[in-house]
C-alpha cells in the first residue's frame, strides 16, 4: 500500500511537472536580459530598433529565427523584438519555441556580412592596413564592394546603434567610436549572403578611387603588353594573358591607349589588344600621362 501511495505521488509530480512545462512552451519561455539590449523588429541589426530592454529586466521568449540566433521576446510593456540569444538569460528548451521566420526580404539583392566573432575593420584590403574600427560579435553590415574578382576582402559600412551593447569599437589608440565605421573585411572572417559578383570592384591607384561595376571590366584579346607609358617603346611592367580580366581605369585622348589594373599593377596598353565597346570606353575617364606602377625589383 505504502509502495502504492508512493508511486502515485511520483505520477502527480511528474504529471504537474508536464503540466508546467506544456503551459511554460504554450505561453513562452520565461528569461532575464544579461545586459541592455535594443529591441528590433526583426532577426538582425539590419532591422529598426522597436526598444530596449534593460539589464535584468524580465520577458518572455515567445520565439526564435531558423538560426537560433534571435530570439522573439515580449517584454513588461508589452512591447514585442527581437533580441541576440546572447543577450538573455534562461531556463527551458528553445526548441520547444516556434520557429519564426522573418527573413530581410526588403533589401532584396543586396550583400550583408554577419562576424563570427570580433573582426577588424582595415584602412586597405591587407593586413598590414590600419585598423580603423572593430566589429563584435553577431554585428551585420552591408557590403558595398569587392576588392578583386576573386572576393577576398570586402568593403563594408557599418552603423551602431546609439546604446547598443553589441557596437563596433575602435581598435586600441583609434580613439573614440565614430558613428560610422567603414573599411576592409577578409572574407574568411564572417558570414556571407548575397552575390558577391553583383558588387563593384573597388580599385585604388594614382588616378583616385574608382568604383568599377563587373559589367564593366574588359578582357584581353591577345596577349597584352602593359606599359609605363602609352608609347610603343616604353617599358614593359607586365605581360596580361590572352583571355584575361582587367579593369580599365582611363584612357587617352585619342582612344589608342588604355590605362587599366591587372594582378595589382598598373599601366597602359595598346586599346586593340582589348575587348571593350564604345560605351564602355566613352565612359572612361581621359588621363594624362600618368605614371604606372612598376613591379617591385
Amino acid at each position: 500500500m505504502r509502495r502504492l501511495i508512493i508511486l502515485c505521488g511520483c505520477l502527480l509530480l511528474l504529471s504537474a511537472a508536464s503540466l508546467v512545462a506544456a503551459q511554460e512552451t504554450a505561453e513562452g519561455v520565461p528569461a532575464q536580459a544579461y545586459q541592455t539590449t535594443n529591441l528590433r523588429s526583426g532577426p538582425d541589426t539590419r532591422f529598426d530598433i522597436a526598444g530596449q530592454v534593460a539589464a535584468n529586466e524580465e520577458v518572455i521568449i515567445t520565439g526564435r529565427d531558423p538560426s537560433d540566433r534571435w530570439l522573439l521576446v515580449l517584454t513588461e510593456d508589452g512591447i514585442n523584438g527581437w533580441v541576440p540569444v546572447y543577450a538573455l538569460v534562461y531556463e527551458g528548451d528553445l526548441s520547444l519555441i516556434p520557429v519564426i521566420d522573418e527573413s530581410a526580404e526588403e533589401n532584396g539583392d543586396a550583400v550583408w556580412i554577419t562576424t563570427y566573432g570580433r573582426v577588424n575593420v582595415r584602412s586597405a584590403p591587407d593586413f598590414a592596413a590600419e585598423v580603423v574600427g572593430q566589429l563584435d560579435i553577431g554585428d551585420t553590415a552591408p557590403a558595398i564592394a569587392r576588392c578583386c574578382p576573386t572576393n577576398d576582402w570586402l568593403y563594408i559600412v557599418f552603423e551602431p546603434s546609439s546604446g547598443s551593447n553589441s557596437a563596433a569599437t575602435p581598435a586600441a589608440g583609434a580613439g573614440e567610436i565614430t558613428a560610422t565605421i567603414e573599411g576592409w573585411v577578409a572574407y574568411f572572417t564572417v558570414n556571407i549572403t548575397g552575390d558577391l559578383t553583383t558588387l563593384p570592384i573597388l580599385t585604388e591607384g594614382d588616378v583616385g578611387d574608382v568604383l568599377v561595376e563587373p559589367s564593366d571590366l574588359i578582357s584581353t584579346r591577345f596577349n597584352a603588353r602593359i606599359r609605363t607609358e602609352p608609347t610603343l617603346n616604353s617599358t614593359i611592367i607586365t605581360v596580361v594573358p590572352f583571355n584575361t580580366t582587367v579593369q580599365p581605369l582611363g584612357r587617352t585622348s585619342d582612344n589608342q591607349w588604355l590605362y587599366v589594373a591587372y594582378d595589382g599593377l598598373e599601366g597602359w596598353g595598346s586599346a586593340p589588344l582589348f575587348t571593350i565597346n564604345g560605351s564602355q570606353l566613352s565612359a572612361l575617364p581621359i588621363l594624362a600621362t600618368v605614371e604606372a606602377t612598376q613591379e617591385p625589383e
